[in-house]
């Protein structure tokens, strides 16, 4: 996922930026195609990924990673949760989350953040 996006808009826009990963050839029998950027110095690894949180064994949160299930830190094992959501399959929409739901995992998330990362700087 790429930080930052410049628009001519004029208007706000996310700090985000989803990034093409693979494409639809499965009408061609293909299935899904994985695409990279090649730009020397930008080159990228094409497919999909599998973003995950990464979270002490007590539970704080000590960062997010692609890929890979298995994650130590030196000598602690750590808990790994991934926050891959899927909502549309096959052109079918899964159910969205209601704004409760929403604020719950928020709260949830934020109460595992360490208390550096809750500081304005």
């Amino acid at each position: 996922m790429g930080t930052r996006l410049v628009t001519g808009s004029g208007h706000p826009a996310s700090g985000f930026v989803y990034k093409l990963v693979a494409v639809d050839d499965s009408g061609s029998g293909l299935g899904y195609r994985p695409v990279a950027k090649s730009s020397e110095g930008k080159a990228t690894a094409g497919g999909k990924k599998n973003p995950f949180r990464v979270y002490a064994s007590e539970g704080v949160f000590m960062g997010e990673h692609l890929d890979g299930s298995d994650f130590t830190e030196g000598e602690e094992t750590v808990n790994t949760k991934t926050v891959y959501s899927e909502y549309i399959s096959g052109g079918n929409y899964r159910v969205l989350p209601t704004l409760s739901d929403i604020r719950e995992v928020f709260f949830r998330e934020m109460e595992s953040l360490p208390f550096s990362m809750k500081t304005l700087r």
